[in-house]
């Protein structure tokens, strides 16, 4: 069978998928994410099938020689059997090479036990072969989803806060953030989803891998500090601070960047070009400072920082010039000091009342 026909199960034993799920090994993992890109209907049996590997005990992944031979004998047993009631014949139960040698030689006359020996190695041996395996791997799986709670920690516009892991990492989270995380991170790895900017002081494990995921990009790092910054419809910065990362994307065909400390990768808006460069300290955590820095910024996306640092909504009356960008660094500054020393150069008057603002922008 092909294995753009697999199925969950198909999948779960299937030996290059494991050794990609569960060793990481280079040659499956290169084979794996081709098969992704051209299979991309089959990303949720490949998603599942990975969750039963990585929840799969790892006493009972593998079975010894005397257990493959007793279920292969029981396998033909059963066989012997279905084809002795259909026949009213009796067959002797073979061992499993025996079983094996005669069914190469009666292979026409057994063309019925043929087509099932070779659908269950094929297709999913598991329905027999490992039918308990996967009876108690797959409702361990279910019950553990089901019980499997979700922590969120969020940062409403306006606020900046601080958010300590249950592995010991230090989260600072820009305003307009969120994390989400499985509670004591329960599992092979710590998996964080962000939304938004934060910076991760990271805690060493080098048994569980510290990832986190910004849509289709993951971070992976063991011990470090690194910012990352994803806000939506925003291009995607990771800066690394100490230590190393290993950044990659599901959607950019065999992009793996690793990065050593001073260095960034910059997507673009629409995630089809990664440029990877140094980056400047002060100003990737300036907003750890209490600092906003605009550099030859387009007034839009200034705009829009303002919205997220004060969290205000922001109206423009009149046209504004196309090419007008906003340069300045305003530290700890209040919203009206800001947009009173903008609004010379940019040329507009403006009010504030509470969380609404208002641009008039002059003829």
């Amino acid at each position: 069978m092909s294995k753009s026909e697999y199925s969950t199960e198909d999948f779960v034993l299937d030996p290059e998928f494991r050794k990609w799920v569960l060793t990481n090994d280079p040659e499956a993992k290169r084979y794996w994410e081709e098969f992704l890109v051209s299979n991309k209907n089959k990303i949720e049996e490949i998603e599942k099938a990975r969750k039963i590997l990585i929840h799969l005990p790892k006493e009972d992944n593998e079975l010894s020689c005397e257990e493959i031979n007793f279920e292969w004998d029981s396998l033909d047993a059963k066989i012997d059997q279905l084809e002795s009631q259909k026949k009213q014949t009796k067959v002797v139960s073979l061992d499993s090479w025996s079983a094996i040698q005669h069914h190469k030689e009666r292979e026409r006359a057994r063309r019925k036990r043929g087509f099932i020996r070779t659908s269950f190695a094929t297709a999913g041996i598991v329905a027999l072969f490992f039918a308990g395996l996967w009876i108690q791997t797959n409702n361990q799986v279910v019950q553990e989803e089901k019980v499997l709670s979700y922590e969120t920690f969020q940062v409403p516009a306006g606020t900046k806060a601080n958010y300590l892991l249950p592995d010991g990492t230090e989260v600072i989270l820009n305003s307009e953030s969120k994390i989400t995380f499985a509670s004591n991170f329960e599992g092979d790895t710590r998996e964080i989803s962000l939304v938004g900017e934060g910076f991760f002081e990271v805690a060493e494990d080098t048994l569980k891998p510290f990832i986190v995921k910004t849509s289709h990009v993951s971070t992976r790092a063991l011990g470090t500090a690194f910012n990352i910054k994803a806000y939506p419809e925003e291009p995607i910065s990771i800066s690394l601070i100490r230590g190393s990362v290993l950044v990659t994307n599901s959607e950019v065909e065999n992009y793996s960047e690793k990065l050593v400390p001073g260095e960034e990768v910059f997507a673009s808006l629409d995630n089809s070009t990664w440029t990877k460069g140094q980056f400047n300290l002060n100003e990737a955590l300036a907003w750890m400072n209490k600092t906003l820095i605009f550099k030859k910024t387009p007034f839009l996306e200034a705009k829009k920082s303002l919205e997220q640092w004060y969290g205000v909504e922001i109206t423009l009356e009149n046209n504004f010039p196309e090419n007008l960008f906003i340069t300045g660094k305003f530290q700890d500054e209040s919203l009206e000091n800001i947009l009173e020393g903008m609004s010379y150069s940019a040329r507009f008057t403006y009010s504030i009342e509470e969380k609404q603002v208002k641009l008039k922008f002059k003829p």
